[in-house]
């Protein structure tokens, strides 16, 4: 029997904050064992990290979606809106979400 396909779709800025508020300390989530675990022994064609950065977007915000795309993660990201350090992510929902659709 031919395995089943999966691709992956993740918001990025939703898990991290999730796993950042998570019980007292928060959580590490190793991204490679979660890619392994939502696969399983499915075929997998893609997983999609989807995200937002501006022009302060720190080093090492940058350094991981590099580690992501080194990884096999496509990573998808928007402009985040707003000025003075209060920036606010617009359209990753959206290019999440017309993906998945259209893929």
């Amino acid at each position: 029997m031919d395995s089943q396909r999966v691709m992956i779709f993740i918001d990025g800025r939703n898990l991290f904050y999730s796993a950042r508020d998570y019980g007292d300390e928060g959580v590490d989530i190793d991204m490679l064992e979660l890619k392994q675990q939502l696969s399983d022994e499915q075929k997998l064609i893609r997983a999609y990290w989807y995200d937002s950065v501006n022009a302060d977007t720190s080093d090492a915000r940058h350094r991981f979606l590099d580690f992501l795309r080194t990884n096999g993660f496509r990573v998808v990201a928007s402009e985040s809106r707003g000025s003075d350090g209060d920036y606010e992510e617009k359209g990753s929902d959206i290019k999440l979400a017309c993906e998945m659709l259209h893929l």
